[in-house]
């Protein structure tokens, strides 16, 4: 069912399922294509780990010889030690496991937001329902209250009390509507979608199943695994921070060169017969060591946070789980008695109060106050439900 909505030009929702919304969440959630985006690019940046320096290219002429290595051109090509190389593919491939680990836990993140707001919303569309009803029993009473006024049989304090009545569930009723749609304005964006969603027709609010049956294991979880992915990133980056350490590797090459015509001494510069003139193989050692110390200094320094913090946010992370199965156990005792005691205790109400107003025995002040109750109670069976599936939904993604 897809309630009228306060304003005349609101868009009205796509039915959805679950499992749709899911589906529709993982395929096109701005958060997740963004994630998706930073994965790619942290493989992308995979590429980079072997950056070596441009070759130099040079021409020399030397005009008062002959052919010799003083004419000819030479390349120069200047690498880190390769162990340097090695240790920024391993940091560079971490970084992307790190992105990874993030995209994963954002997937989690949405799944259960987009789940969250799914039952919130059938909480919504029930309490849309209860209130419709209780509107309707108000606009019956105040037509028979005025129909009893017009026949003598009650005063007009009867009518005015029975018309604020009707105008109040009218105003409940309006309000639960216009929250319900921005509820389903929420699951739009959540979803990326150009248009309002709302849950399936066929789905009713009802409980979710209880699954005691997992332990809280930090490492296991989304945010454990990032958790850990930061800290080797961090370890990858003090490897390479301390690979700095080794020499450079130069290599250069001259071929030859001569440029006859270029003679303004006119001396005899006769070509030898080869090309290939001289090699060099030169070793940089770094003499100065305060930058390079430095940035090991950091870089460890670096890893020694991201370890406290993985141990930070594995302590928050057990006690937002025992935070949790306490209020899921405090919502299933709350839910088991409005299910077995006031949900039928309300009915019983509501009927009762029927009977004893047809048969004259209460009058519309007493019968409003008692259907009143009947609608207090069905509300706060369906709140008890909404907060028991919450917090099992919580609990769930907590061990994801």
């Amino acid at each position: 069912m897809v309630f009228a909505v306060a304003s005349s030009v609101a868009q009205q929702p796509a039915s959805l399922s679950l499992d749709d919304c899911l589906r529709q969440a993982e395929a096109s959630s701005p958060a997740l294509r963004s994630g998706s985006l930073a994965v790619d690019k942290a493989r992308i940046m995979q590429g980079t780990a072997f950056d070596p320096e441009m070759t130099e290219v040079s021409l020399t002429q030397e005009t008062t010889s002959g052919d010799s290595p003083d004419n000819g051109v030479n390349f120069t090509q200047a690498f880190d030690f390769p162990t340097l190389y090695v240790a920024r593919h391993k940091a560079l491939k971490a970084e992307t496991a790190l992105a990874d680990r993030a995209l994963a836990r954002e997937k989690t993140r949405v799944e259960r937001d987009v789940t969250s707001l799914y039952y919130t919303m059938l909480h919504a569309r029930n309490r849309v329902k209860l209130l419709e009803k209780s509107d309707s029993t108000c606009k019956a009473l105040l037509n028979l209250t005025s129909t009893r006024f017009a026949n003598g049989e009650v005063s007009r304090l009867d009518v005015i009390n029975a018309r604020q009545l009707a105008a109040a569930c009218r105003a409940d009723y309006h309000d639960a509507v216009e929250a319900y749609y921005q509820l389903t304005l929420r699951m739009q964006n959540l979803l990326g979608l150009d248009s309002p969603v709302e849950p399936a027709a066929s789905d009713t609010l009802r409980a979710l199943p209880q699954d005691m049956t997992g332990e809280f294991s930090f490492a296991a979880t989304s945010r454990g695994r990032e958790a850990d992915a930061g800290v080797e990133l961090s370890r990858r980056n003090l490897s390479v921070a301390r690979n700095e350490f080794a020499p450079s590797i130069s290599l250069s090459a001259t071929t030859r060169c001569l440029i006859k015509s270029f003679n303004p001494y006119d001396v005899e510069r006769e070509p030898f017969k080869g090309h290939f003139m001289k090699f060099e193989v030169g070793v940089g050692v770094p003499l100065f060591f305060g930058a390079r110390r430095a940035r090991a200094r950091a870089a460890s320094r670096d890893l020694t946070m991201a370890q406290l913090d993985r141990d930070a946010a594995e302590s928050a992370a057990l006690n937002e789980y025992l935070a949790a199965k306490s209020e899921m156990l405090t919502a299933a005792h709350n839910l088991e008695y409005h299910t077995t005691t006031g949900a039928s205790e309300a009915d019983e109400l509501e009927r009762l109060a029927t009977v004893s107003y047809t048969l004259g025995e209460i009058n519309e002040i007493d019968l409003i106050q008692y259907l009143q109750s009947v609608s207090d109670m069905r509300s706060r069976h369906a709140d008890a439900i909404e907060r028991y599936n919450q917090s099992v939904i919580t609990l769930k993604y907590l061990l994801r």
